[in-house]
Order: C-alpha cells, then structure tokens, then sequence
C-alpha cells in the first residue's frame, strides 16, 4: 500500500485509514467501509459492513436492488466508534444523505469531502464545514478559473429554445432531483415528465420530505401531443432518441464526457472555485490532500500549508 499521509494509505480498494482498519468510499470487498454518499463510483456490493447516513443506506440498497452487506446507519453530528476510532458525519450538499467523515485520532482531526458543493440545493442537506488539522478533498474542479453558472442562467438558456418538447440527460441520483424541482418551480406552466427509471428515486426524496414539485410519470401519448414539456431521462436514454427537430435534446451537466456532441445544460452538483475557497476557509486545515481531479491550484489557498498530490 502507497502511504498518503500519517496513517492514510491508498490500496486497490481505496483509500484507508489505518488505526481503525477502514477505507473511505471503498471500491472493492472490504471489512469495513464508511461510504459518503450513494453514487456507484463510491461503494461497491462487496463491503461487509457500511457506515454511512441512514438516507445513503437506503439509496445503496436501492441502487443494487439489495445489499448484501451489513448498514450502520448514523445521524449527522452524532460521533460513532469504528474499531475504536471516533467518526461523525456530516452534510457534505452533494446529493440527499452525502457527507464529510471526520475522523478523530490521537488529537488529529482528518476530514475527508467525498463529493461536495457550497451552492443552495433545496433537494439535499446544505454542506456544513467543520475544523480539521488534515482536508483530504475532491477537486474535481478546483481550478480558479472555473465557476458554475447560477441556475439564473440555467432556466435563461432553457426559456432561449425555441418552441419544442426538451429532453434532459441526468443522472439518476441527486441531478435528477434537483433539475426536477427547477423545472417544477421555475416553469409552473409546463409539464415535467420523468422516466420510469428515476421515478424511485424521486418517491424516496418525497418520502424524506424534499419537495421535488408537481412531476408526472412519463407518458408517451401526452408527449407527443405536447410541444411544452419537460422530459427528464437517464444519460444512456438521452442518446436513444433521434434528431427529428420536434425536441431539444440536452445533458445536464458541467462535464461533456461520453456526450460532447450534446448541448450541456451546466448544472453541476460539485463545488466550484468559489466553493473550495469557502470550504478551506471553514476546514482551516494544515495539510490538504487532494484525490479525484488536480488540487494543484489549492496550494495558492492561504490556509493550505502543505498539499500532497495523488
């Protein structure tokens, strides 16, 4: 195992913490798994036993239709011990249930994001920093030269399309959510339609009270006698449909990817400059570790000492 810093190693399975016996956000079998949020680059089935929020608990067990593992759900704020090592949780504004792990050991405090973002959601918890001695971070887009546009601008180039049906791209888990109760609240004259893949996932938001707006069922026939509506489908859907011209086609995302032939409505639910700004002004860290993207640019951060690079 490569070490990262202290008692933070990186294996194939990811990336653990030694004293406890551990990883963080585990992508392959393992004893001991403490997931931060319910994307599936960030778990996999084989953790015998999950420590995360109770809400990623039950996303997980619906994303693999059946855990097979062991849950210990915990609350946010509520420190738990892992063997030995006090843990406690909290909102990390990623998705419903994403968190920040802060581990406490030896009088070191070790925070590690998973996937996080500082921007309102009215769909998830809002991200709440606490101090650490060592930020071990996502930088997906920690680059001072990017900034997400406000959802302003958002709902500006979807009233910009001329008069047709609009399909858009999103991600089953969290973009799907949030792109919901935008269309929902800032378009309350027109349908919003979801397809049937995604309704789960809102019915479980629903029932944890995150109101999503008046969504309905996909429905083929009102489709296609409409030329007003909102149909929000997963990405490997987006790309089924055709270019007849009687609809607009979309991808709700900051990252093209596998669709960079396709117009991107830029709505990310990572955080941008201004969101690694604020959170290393909270975290106040000595030591920054930077994973999942180049963290290069938080080294011009006053409050990073030192950044390790991986």
């Amino acid at each position: 195992m490569k070490q990262i810093k202290g008692p933070v190693y990186r294996d194939k399975a990811g990336l653990y913490f030694e004293p406890g016996g551990f990883y963080l956000d585990p992508l392959r079998a393992v004893e001991h798994g403490i997931v931060s949020h319910a994307h599936l680059d960030h778990f996999c089935k084989g953790i015998k036993n999950v420590y995360a929020e109770a809400v990623t608990c039950r996303l997980m067990d619906l994303r693999v239709k059946g855990f097979p593992g062991q849950f210990h759900p915990s609350p946010f704020r509520t420190p738990f011990v892992v063997n030995g090592i006090t843990v406690t949780l909290f909102p990390a504004g990623h998705v419903l249930g994403s968190s920040m792990v802060l581990i406490e050991h030896e009088g070191i405090r070790y925070l590690y994001t998973g996937d996080f973002k500082t921007t309102p959601d009215p769909t998830c918890e809002p991200f709440e920093a606490v101090a650490a001695d060592v930020l071990i971070c996502e930088s997906t887009y920690a680059d001072k030269s990017v900034t997400h546009p406000h959802e302003s601008e958002l709902i500006k180039q979807l009233q910009g399309l001329q008069q047709a049906n609009v399909i858009i791209g999103a991600y089953v888990l969290g973009k799907a959510q949030r792109l919901t109760e935008l269309l929902c609240r800032a378009f309350p004259g027109r349908q919003v339609m979801v397809h049937p893949d995604i309704i789960p996932y809102h019915h479980l938001y629903e029932h944890h009270n995150i109101v999503l707006g008046s969504w309905l069922p996909y429905d083929l026939t009102a489709f296609r006698k409409s030329d007003d509506t909102f149909f929000i489908v997963p990405p490997r859907v987006l790309t089924t449909f055709g270019r007849q011209g009687q609809f607009h086609t979309l991808m709700a995302s900051s990252y093209a990817g596998n669709y960079s032939r396709m117009p991107l409505l830029r709505l990310s639910d990572h955080a941008d400059w201004n969101g690694f700004e604020k959170l290393i002004a909270e975290v106040q860290p000595a030591t920054i570790i930077s994973i999942h993207g180049d963290g290069s640019g938080l080294s011009e951060l006053e409050s990073a000492h030192e950044l390790l690079l991986h």
